[in-house]
């Protein structure tokens, strides 16, 4: 037992807590008024080589699904659940045999059933494959269409399953798995619509449908809806009426609160020259509108796109900025019909990603996955700021 007890201590020690991931080293005043985040590094077991995929799962039983390699070169997938907890205990990591060219696309719940979806790519075509959590018991299997899959998500709605595939030729695909009756499983790989750039798919709190939003060009008023039904019909789709005044850098968006809430970067942030747009987007029977947008500066610093998040104390938009070798998180309060002044959490280091931004179990705490560029290979933190 002896001879276990440094590769374990290794294990912890790369997956420790620190208050804040980085110490500020510049005098940019954002930096100075942050507030301390508590991150942990997610951590590389012994027999791990890389990480390449790291996502957050929603659902009845919530957590993080991981893709990469192991040091044999062989795959390395693997479900571990969330309490609520910044720390990443590699105790609880599920390991996922799913064989040696599947694709990991997301997971989800059916029922009080976790589960994962899995893409395989076959000569000519591709399909999928449903598996409970966390026996990895195969649930179902379906077709998915005469194209290689690339990557893909999985959006959850009530009564249904939505995947988003990016194809080899670059284009993304929708499927449609119906989920209302769990014992009987089935699913519709929609011929159209399908996307130049991923778009993204909220299901449905209600229903098994799902509303999935586009955009077609940089300006003007680029942003498309589209609502879709539980049966994988489609209405028509509308052109929303949100004026982009430069060029949509990069775009987010969330369901809350009974809206479609977005979340714009206008402009160009290379060059410190953008704003963040916040607009509410009401969509029911009675048609599709802008209620309101509001947009606040930003000025003489560079920006990552950014991310929605709802906890109990309303909805927050995150934006992470950055000067030189450093940024922080930039969190925007969604009031009423307004956007408050920002406040700051965190300093992360150069080349910092927001990945996924999700509330705690119990809805008062918002968690970030970051991402960072180390010397020869990705670093990722779970952080609850």
């Amino acid at each position: 037992m002896r001879r276990f007890i440094p590769l374990l201590l290794s294990a912890y020690a790369v997956s420790c807590t620190t208050s804040g991931s980085h110490e500020a080293t510049s005098g940019w005043s954002a930096l100075m008024r942050a507030d301390k985040v508590e991150c942990s590094t997610w951590p590389l077991r012994d027999k791990d080589l890389q990480i390449d995929d790291l996502s957050w799962m929603s659902g009845h039983k919530p957590g993080f699904l991981l893709s990469g390699l192991k040091r044999d070169a062989s795959p390395l997938h693997y479900f571990t659940p969330f309490d609520g907890d910044e720390t990443v205990d590699p105790s609880t990591f599920v390991p996922l045999n799913l064989g040696a060219h599947a694709i990991l696309l997301g997971g989800g719940s059916i029922g009080n059933q976790a589960v994962i979806v899995v893409a395989h790519n076959n000569s000519g075509k591709s399909t999928f494959d449903i598996r409970s959590l966390p026996n990895n018991v195969v649930k179902y299997k379906g077709d998915i269409g005469s194209y290689q899959v690339v990557e893909g998500s999985v959006a959850q709605a009530k009564g249904g399953l939505w995947l988003s595939l990016k194809s080899e030729d670059n284009i993304y695909h929708l499927v449609h798995i119906n989920t209302q009756q769990p014992a009987k499983l089935s699913s519709k790989a929609l011929p159209a619509p399908t996307f130049g750039d991923q778009p993204k798919v909220l299901g449905s709190a209600t229903g098994g449908g799902a509303t999935v939003l586009w955009k077609e060009g940089e300006a003007g008023k680029p942003l498309r809806l589209q609502e879709l039904t539980a049966d994988g019909g489609a209405e028509p789709p509308v052109t929303l009426d949100l004026q982009v005044s430069s060029q949509l850098e990069s775009w987010s968006a969330i369901s809350h609160a009974g809206a479609i809430y977005l979340a714009l970067l206008d402009g160009d942030t290379m060059v410190g020259q953008a704003e963040v747009k916040v607009a509410a987007v009401y969509h029911g029977k009675t048609g599709t509108s802008v209620k309101w947008n509001k947009a606040v500066p930003l000025r003489d610093t560079h920006a990552q796109e950014p991310t929605l998040v709802a906890t109990r104390d309303g909805l927050e938009v995150l934006v992470l900025n950055w000067i030189d070798e450093e940024s922080t998180i930039a969190r925007y309060k969604v009031a009423g019909a307004s956007l408050g002044k920002p406040t700051y959490s965190g300093v992360f280091q150069k080349g910092a990603r927001i990945l996924e931004a999700f509330a705690g179990p119990d809805l008062k705490d918002a968690f970030v996955l970051t991402r960072n560029r180390g010397d020869k290979r990705s670093a990722y933190q779970l952080c609850k700021i």
